[in-house]
Order: structure tokens, then sequence, then C-alpha cells
């Protein structure tokens, strides 16, 4: 019974120390990102927002559009495009630096995808990346945004999604897209610490 109790014990406290090394990983990993994000310049985005729904709508023609990102990648910042008809989602990534195509997808909804709701996105009348940044730089009080996306999650709730990294810390912002008022901040800044 007792050489059993070890075994039992010893297996707990190899669990353990696999999920702490996986969570330091997961914590580095996410420090990476935002040390990443920290030194990319916006002046890289040459590609308007604009510009890149057309280009959605040209690779997928009378698709109803209902997120647009902006994240840093490896290379720089890239936009993806996100749309979708009855039965099929769709993802378009384009350079926001040179405006080419590096990654599009077509994913057929099974039924379960098919019963969830899905939102066009409105773009009458929001405000700019410009002023969501604005925004979401002063809800913070320090950092500067560098990743965006704007996203329709009902009727009549189209947003901005703002991160404003400042070192190794970040808050992300949401903001109603529509009226420019703060909706929701989220700070991260326990897995950054050094």
């Amino acid at each position: 019974m007792i050489k059993h109790t070890k075994k039992i014990i010893a297996g707990v406290a190899a669990v353990a120390v696999v999920g702490i090394a996986g969570g330091l990983v997961y914590a580095n990993s996410n420090a990476s990102e935002t040390k990443q994000m920290a030194t990319v310049n916006t002046s890289q985005i040459k590609v308007t927002q604009e510009e890149a729904i057309e280009q959605f709508n040209q690779q997928f023609e009378g698709k109803e559009l209902n997120q647009v990102e902006l994240e840093v990648s490896r290379a720089g910042y890239v936009y993806t495009v996100e749309g979708f008809d009855d039965t099929t989602d769709y993802t378009l990534k384009i350079d926001a630096q040179t405006g080419s195509v590096v990654g599009h997808e077509t994913d057929p909804k099974d039924q379960e995808d098919m019963l969830e709701a899905e939102y066009t996105l409105n773009l009458d009348g929001i405000i700019t990346r410009d002023e969501a940044s604005k925004i979401a730089e002063d809800q913070a009080k320090r950092g500067e945004a560098k990743e965006w996306a704007l996203d329709q999650t009902s009727t009549d709730g189209t947003t901005w999604e703002v991160k404003v990294i400042d070192g190794t810390y970040e808050t992300e912002v949401t903001i109603n897209a529509l009226t420019g008022d703060v909706v929701g901040v989220d700070v991260d800044d326990e897995a950054y610490d050094d």
C-alpha cells in the first residue's frame, strides 16, 4: 500500500511540474509577443483598412463582412479580414505594408456553425482607427496602440478592440465604434513580469 501511495504522489508531482513548466512557457510566449509588438513601428502600415476590405470583396465577391483585424506578425503588420455566407466562412490575410495577399481560407460551416448568429459589420458612421487609438491610449494612460480589431457582435454592436502596449504591459480597450464610448478595459500585466 505504501509503495502504491508513493507512485501516486510521484505521479501527481510530475503532473504539477509539467503544468507549471507549461504555464511558464505560455507566459514567456506572451511576453515575447508583447515585446515584439512594442518594437514594431506603425509607420509600416501603408495599406488602409478600406483597401484591405476592397481586396476581400474582390477575392470573395458578394460575401458579408464581419471582422477586420490589424495585428503584428513576424513579418510586420497583417490585416485579417473575415466574412461569411450561409454555408462558409471566409478569411483573407493581407500584408499591411505591401498589400500582397499572404493567406486565404474558406471554411465550410458545420450544422452547429449554421445555427450560430453572425452579424454583418456596420461601417456607417464609425470612428476611425486613429480616433479609437487615441481613446484607448487615453484610457490606458500609458503606451501606444499597436493592434486593432473592428468587430460586429450584434445588430447594433460594432466595436473596436485596441491593444495598447507599454513595454511588457498590455491594456485592451473595447470601444463602441459608433459613439466612441469605452465599454471595457482589460489590463494584462501578470504574464509579462521579468
